[in-house]
């Protein structure tokens, strides 16, 4: 276990505070309760917010990766910080699908979303940037399409 999972499995076990608060995925979040959850933890000393976990500490996300908008950032007078995390989250994507790739000669649509932890329009759109690049061809349409190294 990488040390950042083992940070996220103590903050479970502790269990819900002022500091920490799970909110479950099991239904999509809307952008008003995520925004509300953001807001309520910067308006006190700050803390986390554990997307998929169950108010009892049960894990049920399907590991969707959320980014606070550039304009929150620099509002917190974090800019840097938005940079950093939106720039290595797309370079970390495309060398995930790359090595897949290279590991296992394609990959579907499907395997993209559970590998990057995206939804389908995110898959779309990286998926799609990768071609238009040239790092990968898309061999079939639809729901046959796999992606190879181009």
């Amino acid at each position: 276990m990488d040390t950042r999972n083992q940070e996220i499995s103590a903050l479970i076990q502790q269990g819900g505070s002022l500091s920490i608060e799970f909110k479950s995925d099991l239904k999509c979040l809307s952008d008003r309760e995520l925004v509300a959850a953001v807001v309520s933890m910067a308006n006190t000393e700050g803390g986390e917010i554990l997307l998929g976990v169950e108010d009892d500490g049960t894990v049920t996300g399907r590991g969707r990766s959320y980014t606070l908008s550039a304009k929150m950032y620099q509002k917190a007078g974090k800019k840097v910080e938005y940079i950093r995390q939106a720039g290595f989250a797309l370079i970390q994507q495309e060398q995930m699908v790359l090595s897949y790739i290279e590991k296992h000669g394609s990959i579907k649509r499907g395997e993209v979303m559970d590998l990057c932890r995206l939804d389908r329009n995110q898959a779309y759109r990286l998926l799609s940037r990768m071609k238009k690049t040239g790092q990968i061809s898309q061999k079939g349409d639809h729901k046959g399409a796999v992606y190879e190294r181009a």
